[in-house]
């Protein structure tokens, strides 16, 4: 594990996985899990029960609230905030300033977490309200604001979000 310069870890109850390369002045609280070959960039929060999966990277100042899940192959860029209670499945590309949103209680019953399928592509600035899950290979546009559920492969955009028909 290579670590930055004023990064602050707590090695209480952390696995992690080979190659994994965190940035400077970072910090990653108790009860984390990164996979192997995980790039975390500089200014990054892991806030405690925060899981990361194999071959992700975090692009400087993204921030987690805790008790989520990041599978494998996720790419999340710079200045993204992931709330309580989100589940990120494989294959994921979150583009930079995204919020999810995040509950005051992470051990609600499941349909108040924020799920993002396999595959998914989220763009710029956009927002993601708690109990949302949006389908495999959905594609949510910048700046939308996701307050219903979103179908497989359907391409999502505005405020509210509204399937975008071609």
């Amino acid at each position: 594990m290579l670590i930055g310069d004023y990064s602050i870890i707590d090695w209480s109850a952390l696995k992690c996985g080979g190659g994994v390369s965190v940035g400077d002045y970072c910090k990653i609280e108790k009860d984390c899990s990164i996979g192997n070959n995980v790039i975390i960039m500089d200014y990054v929060k892991l806030m405690p029960g925060t899981l990361i999966g194999n071959n992700c990277q975090l692009d400087d100042y993204v921030n987690t609230s805790g008790y989520c899940i990041i599978g494998n192959n996720v790419r999340i860029k710079r200045c993204t905030m992931i709330g309580q209670a989100c589940k990120i499945e494989d294959d994921v590309q979150i583009m930079s300033h995204v919020t999810t949103c995040r509950l005051k209680d992470a051990n609600k019953e499941k349909e108040d977490w924020v799920i993002i399928k396999k595959g998914v592509i989220i763009g710029s600035h956009a927002c993601i309200l708690a109990g949302v899950t949006i389908g495999e290979g959905a594609i949510i546009g910048a700046g939308a604001v996701v307050t219903k559920d979103c179908e497989p492969g359907k391409t999502y955009i505005g405020n509210p979000a509204k399937e975008l028909i071609k």
